[in-house]
């Protein structure tokens, strides 16, 4: 496990390395997710890796999704990815059991 204050350095270096920032509104919610996440005792970095996932295609202009705030564990985030893949290709994961 890692702590709140690794998962933001970890997370503030890794969009670094891929030329990206958060706006202000952004970056709070990503802070109070991992403050959420971190006082349930289950903030680890494959959740840290996820959550980068997500926010490194986000656009300055873009708005925090409603959804964000309840991705408080890593299956949440992994079936966040993939509803967002479908709904960025319309592809339905669930009719095509070739992937698991």
């Amino acid at each position: 496990m890692i702590n709140y204050e690794t998962a933001n350095k970890n997370l503030k270096n890794s969009m670094d390395q891929v030329n990206r920032l958060l706006n202000i509104n952004q970056k709070s919610a990503v802070e109070e997710l991992f403050k959420k996440v971190n006082e349930s005792g289950v903030l680890y970095a494959l959740y840290e890796k996820l959550i980068f996932d997500i926010t490194k295609i986000w656009y300055s202009f873009t708005s925090v999704p409603d959804e964000f705030s309840s991705l408080i564990g890593i299956n949440e985030a992994i079936e966040y990815i993939f509803e967002s893949i479908e709904d960025d290709y319309s592809y339905n994961w669930s009719q095509d059991a070739s992937f698991i």
